[in-house]
């Protein structure tokens, strides 16, 4: 149990004041637009044809792919450090996001993908 007022009485939970835009901001939406970029350049440059739909699924996935991966090494790395171990993460308003709930949304977004 945490005495931070920012968070619920468990450690795991998200705080009170998580808003979806801290959530989107952890998957680093910079670096996925250039993976989904190169992703969808390649399936148009790879030769024979994709259904355009499955071509849409697949980018989809790509741009999962690397928002849960942005997220949990986000949450792997505020765990790992000795100094970011106490607090929420660094690149976020101060109690927005804690490190565990940036975790598992990343191990949750890897999992439905």
């Amino acid at each position: 149990m945490t005495t931070d007022t920012n968070m619920t009485a468990s450690v795991g939970a998200a705080p009170l004041d998580a808003a979806p835009a801290d959530y989107f901001a952890l998957l680093k939406p910079r670096v996925m637009s250039l993976v989904v970029f190169t992703g969808a350049v390649g399936l148009f440059l790879a030769p024979g044809e994709i259904h355009p739909i499955l071509a849409v699924v697949a980018v989809l996935c790509i741009a999962v792919g690397a928002g849960a991966s942005g997220a949990s090494t986000c949450g792997t790395s505020a765990m790992s450090m000795r100094s970011c171990s106490a607090r929420a993460i660094a690149r976020y308003p101060p109690g927005a996001l804690h490190r565990v709930s940036a975790l598992e949304f990343g191990i949750t977004l890897a999992v439905l993908r």
